[in-house]
């Protein structure tokens, strides 16, 4: 799962990846501080314990739970991006006995269906950051949707190297590894999960 938060109290998922059981994880805590600095230090130390101990000099670091895509802001904005079309393309499968790659498989049938319906072709052979394919795909959905979220992007995006979600292309062609990459991202993604549930209570987005 990619998602940026610590693990569930009940364990109704099997976690994997950084966020299987097999790793320690540090529980859910708040931390205030009269000083700036404080938070900072503290979450240095604790990933340094976590991580087994300073890295060594020219050591690469360990991938970051909580910075997707690194500096690069627009990773973790399009995790909690309610995608107006794309999100509702994926429709998890509900059943007691489906198991975690059963669903998955599902997700992807759904997300390939709905694509090839309007004109997306999987016939692409490129491995794009799975933020920026779905934005050129939700462009390439619909321009007036993807102005209201652009919009909302450059409101929360920030830095030097933040893209602008105006220039990103729309996206026509996608690749196979593409596809499988968006529909695992449609599925478990904060702001996915939010527009499915807000859609289903029929809450209106404009």
């Amino acid at each position: 799962l990619s998602l940026p938060w610590q693990p569930p109290t009940v364990g109704w998922w099997k976690l994997e990846g950084p966020w299987s059981t097999k790793r320690l994880l540090p529980g859910k805590t708040l931390l205030f501080s009269k000083w700036r600095g404080a938070p900072t230090a503290i979450s240095a130390l604790l990933s340094i314990h976590l991580s087994g101990g300073l890295r060594k000099p020219k050591e690469k670091a360990p991938t970051p739970l909580l910075r997707p895509g690194g500096s690069e802001t627009g990773a973790l904005v399009g995790l909690f991006m309610p995608w107006p079309n794309l999100s509702l393309a994926v429709e998890p499968l509900k059943s007691a006995d489906a198991s975690v790659a059963t669903v998955r498989a599902d997700a992807r049938r759904q997300l390939e269906d709905y694509l090839r319906g309007r004109g997306i072709k999987l016939d692409g052979r490129e491995k794009r950051p799975t933020w920026i394919v779905a934005a050129g795909v939700e462009r390439a959905l619909s321009m007036s949707s993807y102005q209201r979220i652009s919009s909302l992007a450059s409101r929360a995006s920030r830095g030097a190297k933040a893209k602008d979600w105006q220039t990103l292309g729309q996206i026509f062609h996608i690749s196979h590894a593409e596809l499988v990459a968006l529909a695992e991202y449609l599925l478990s993604s904060p702001g996915s999960i939010i527009a499915r549930c807000v859609a289903r209570h029929r809450v209106p987005q404009d």
